[in-house]
């Protein structure tokens, strides 16, 4: 008898879950719609080809990006 008992919770246990995975993909559905679409971005691979950058130039672009307006 307990095996027959233990099945329908079984059933409405695997439904349940299903609906999760269901909702989940919704939720992912609905949340990409809801982005902006936008462009693949553009690839700069090979656009400094040939450029040399010294550690003064990435000490500089530091100092430009991270100093504090005052």
């Amino acid at each position: 008898m307990k095996s027959s008992r233990a099945e329908p919770n079984s059933d409405l246990f695997n439904m349940v879950e299903a609906l999760e995975q269901d909702i989940g993909t919704l939720k992912l559905t609905i949340l990409k719609k809801m982005l902006p679409q936008t462009k693949k971005p553009t690839s700069l691979k090979g656009a400094l080809k040939g450029i040399d950058i010294t550690d003064q130039d990435i000490k500089a672009a530091r100092k430009a990006l991270y100093e504090t307006s005052r």
